[in-house]
């Protein structure tokens, strides 16, 4: 045995210690398939760092937005991202769905939680419902800041604000 060899099963050598070992047919059914499954391994890693890494997919991701309009699709998008959670049709707490027809749910309606309150009012955030919720200058008889798992960031709020303020129309521009 020559130093340094690296001994395996019936002293074959599974490195390049000895001249012969390329010729041996069962070292090179065991490289054979040592090499297709690194291959698949590979192949399967290369589609999962593709997949997981949006900058290879030429897709832009933002987490930090920086700018959302001020249209009804803009304010659709923030209870999306948002509020369907517990405003949904299947899960609608206080009686609000903004999942269905979040417009007709929304605009002129009166509050469930307080009968004096009107969810929007349109060209008025002040008196809107969901805008005081929104930006958590409700009156103490009206619940919490909403969404209940803490306040949005000021960009949602005041996209909200500016919808409700230009009129709080269905359009989107």
């Amino acid at each position: 045995m020559r130093i340094g060899a690296v001994m395996k099963g019936k002293n074959r050598c599974l490195t390049s210690c000895a001249p012969n070992v390329r010729d041996d047919p069962l070292y090179v059914t065991r490289l054979t398939k040592f090499g297709a499954r690194m291959r698949s391994c590979w192949f399967f890693g290369l589609l999962f760092v593709v997949g997981c890494d949006d900058s290879l997919m030429a897709i832009e991701v933002n987490d930090t937005a920086t700018e959302v309009g001020n249209d009804y699709c803009a304010v659709q998008g923030i209870f999306a991202s948002h509020c369907i959670d517990c405003h949904s049709a299947s899960a609608a707490l206080g009686g609000l769905d903004l999942e269905s027809d979040a417009y007709g749910a929304l605009v002129g309606v009166q509050a469930e939680i307080d009968a004096k309150a009107t969810l929007v009012v349109a060209g008025d955030p002040s008196q809107s419902l969901l805008y005081t919720k929104m930006s958590g200058t409700q009156a103490d008889n009206q619940g919490g800041v909403m969404p209940s798992t803490g306040q949005l960031d000021a960009l949602y709020i005041d996209a909200v604000e500016a919808w409700i303020t230009a009129g709080a129309t269905e359009s989107c521009d």
